[in-house]
């Protein structure tokens, strides 16, 4: 049962037996003719949102508007870091990445070129830093996920470069 046509209201796309990953769905063999019972009972996926703010401390300031409107947030598979989803932020700061399966995630905002540095719900700008929180979500939670952003600490620069040129400037 594939799922994501029209308002489908955040159900997760299904295969037969309740699987909800491809590798993981059973074969059916239509060789014998006719099969019956083949239902589906959709499950909502979890919902990660929040709103991304400039300010530090117990001020707020939420991103967007004309300041970070549009910047990535993307949502980590905590276990292998894979990326499993994302969003962007919308006009009112806010963000929201929805079907997603449960398990547990690390939501990072990605506000380039800006002062910001790339920030993990809870802090952190890597993966790995131990401020960084996991989100678990099971089948149809919501959980709110607020991000002050940090400031960048440094700057890279260089050159983008074709294997057939030295350098070319873009």
């Amino acid at each position: 049962a594939l799922t994501g046509f029209g308002r489908d209201e955040g159900y997760l796309s299904e295969f037969y037996d309740g699987k909800l990953q491809f590798d993981k769905a059973d074969v059916l063999n239509l060789s014998a003719g006719e099969m019956t019972n083949i239902n589906f009972a959709l499950k909502k996926g979890a919902v990660i949102e929040g709103f991304v703010d400039l300010a530090p401390g117990d001020v707020v300031h939420w991103a967007g508007k004309d300041t970070l409107d549009g910047i990535p947030v993307v949502a980590f598979d905590a276990e292998t870091g894979k990326a499993a989803s994302y969003d962007f932020v919308q006009f009112n700061g806010g963000y929201r990445i929805e079907k997603l399966f449960p398990g547990s995630y690390k939501v990072m905002a990605l506000p380039i070129p800006s002062p910001f540095a790339a920030t993990y719900f809870g802090g952190g700008a890597a993966f790995n830093d131990a401020s960084s929180e996991a989100i678990n979500v099971n089948f149809g939670d919501k959980f709110s996920a607020d991000i002050e952003l940090q400031k960048a600490g440094g700057s890279i620069s260089g050159h983008v470069v074709r294997q057939d040129r030295k350098s070319t400037r873009l």
